[in-house]
């Protein structure tokens, strides 16, 4: 069964996964399946004597499935935090152009509407706001502002067509953070996704383990297959660098 599929059939059961039952990614998603499949390679030659004690071919298969949907989840994880950056990119990108513009238009509209004192109380009222919403709006009243009363703008030469470049890009910068705030959700889901679906893997690894280390506890060879590579690898490294540390 290919990963989409396995995906496809476990998502259910892995959906179904209790928020604080999730374990924290320890092995690299990647490693972790990789070693999976090697693993159920060991368990399939040794089907019958797993058998003896309720292991049966149908958790080694189960197994090899959660590997192919927790492969897959992280491919759509990795896809949509990918999305996700672009979108964060081109927000913030409008966002800092949206800023300038905003307090550019406010100190030009200042001085054309220094003797309009109605004005002014509106202008003032905009240049209050701080957060992003409060930029995107402010934009879209100056340009409302702006159209409304036009001739002291025509009086110092401002150029009225800047109101049509600022409302395009109030609007650019207002979708750019609606992209974003999706790709937020969507971005979150898909690693809650990912998240259950390493630990709905670890776990049944975990178990073919435990049974495989059990059975072959006095078979040094075969116990090994039923060992982490990765975890042997780490802890021999933190070994020879503790042994290598000087002593005081």
């Amino acid at each position: 069964m290919d990963e989409e599929k396995a995906l496809e059939v476990l998502k259910p059961t892995i959906s179904a996964i209790p928020n604080d039952r999730v374990i924290a990614i320890t092995v690299p998603v990647n490693v972790l399946v990789r070693e999976t499949h090697d693993t159920v390679r060991c368990a399939r030659v040794d089907a019958e004597a797993l058998a003896t004690i309720n292991y049966t071919s149908e958790k080694t298969d189960n197994l090899e499935q959660r590997a192919g949907a927790c492969q897959e989840a992280e491919s759509l994880w990795l896809e949509e935090n990918h999305c996700a950056n672009n979108a964060e990119e081109d927000w913030a990108a409008l966002r800092e152009q949206a800023t300038e513009a905003k307090f550019d238009t406010i100190h030009t509209f200042k001085y054309a509407y220094r003797n309009v004192d109605n004005v002014m109380d509106a202008i003032s009222d905009i240049d209050d706001g701080s957060t992003h919403a409060d930029t995107l709006q402010d934009i879209s009243d100056l340009v409302v502002l702006g159209r409304k009363h036009p001739e002291p703008l025509q009086a110092i030469n401002y150029d009225l067509t800047k109101l049509d470049d600022l409302e395009k890009l109030g609007v650019d910068a207002s979708n750019a953070l609606a992209i974003a705030n999706e790709n937020r959700l969507s971005g979150s889901e898909a690693k809650l996704l990912r998240d259950k679906s390493y630990t709905y893997l670890k776990e049944g690894l975990d178990e073919l383990r435990a049974a495989g280390k059990y059975l072959f506890r006095k078979d040094e060879k075969r116990l090994k297959r039923y060992q982490s590579k990765y975890w042997k690898k780490r802890n021999d490294a933190y070994k020879k660098e503790a042994s290598e540390e000087p002593v005081n």
